[in-house]
């Protein structure tokens, strides 16, 4: 196996790791995927570690160069492992959506310093406090519902874009509510507003960025036309690409 992967969540903590490699260049794109079972400790598995805003690194780059996986380590039937891998992702990102709590980014704490703070009583931050409050509950229900229905897997796609920018804005008009004192600490840490501003901006990208769920959604729910595509259904090996 040889190349790259980047944005591999906790990959130098990680024994195994999923691996979706083309073993029939021959077939057209998705088809000709197969998915493995990876040793992170295989020779040729290099990680590196990616550092973020808040000086942590949840994220990592992951090379292989010559990398051998026996057969023995597939995960499905050969040329399956697209299919696979849409089973994982439904799973990653329903989890990833289940509430606020999930994510890091609680509403709750917010609530209540802006009633510590007096910050309830502006009618324009209780307004927008309150709608924050409506869509977490929202969200949550919308997941019940999709459980309950075994809803179509692309349908955990609407509920983790919506997770990850409503934390966003919980985030913001947490160190909103603070101010200045927000951005100061006596220490070298953060402070827990700081914290957590910086932190919400790997929500957009973990699990799959929100453009990809955006175009998830308008292709596989709400059925709209495909992106043009001149290699579509052309062999691999065909095709373009860097």
């Amino acid at each position: 196996m040889r190349g790259q992967k980047v944005w591999s969540s906790f990959a130098d903590q990680a024994r195994y790791g999923m691996l979706l490699a083309r073993t029939h260049p021959e077939r057209p794109k998705h088809a000709g995927i197969s998915c493995f079972l990876l040793d992170m400790h295989t020779p040729g598995a290099t990680v590196r570690p990616l550092r973020q805003l808040t000086g942590e690194q949840h994220f990592c780059e992951v090379f292989l160069d010559e990398v051998v996986v026996p057969d023995a380590a597939r995960l499905g039937g050969v040329g399956e492992g697209w299919r696979v891998a849409l089973s994982t992702l439904s799973a990653e990102r329903s989890g990833l959506s289940d509430s606020s709590e999930a994510s890091g980014v609680p509403l709750a704490p917010v609530l209540a310093l802006a009633r510590t703070t007096g910050g309830w009583r502006d009618p324009v931050l209780r307004d927008r406090l309150t709608a924050l409050l409506v869509t977490e509950r929202a969200l949550h229900l919308t997941n019940l519902r999709n459980r309950a229905s075994a809803a179509d897997g692309a349908r955990g796609s609407i509920t983790k874009l919506a997770q990850s920018e409503l934390s966003q804005r919980i985030s913001e008009i947490g160190y909103e509510i603070v101010g200045a004192r927000a951005a100061y600490s006596d220490d070298a840490a953060l402070t827990p507003e700081a914290y957590a501003l910086l932190d919400s901006r790997r929500l957009t990208i973990a699990g799959g960025t929100s453009e990809i769920q955006r175009t998830i959604i308008a292709e596989r729910v709400l059925g709209l036309d495909r992106e043009p595509d001149p290699d579509r259904g052309r062999p691999w090996n065909e095709t373009r690409h860097g």
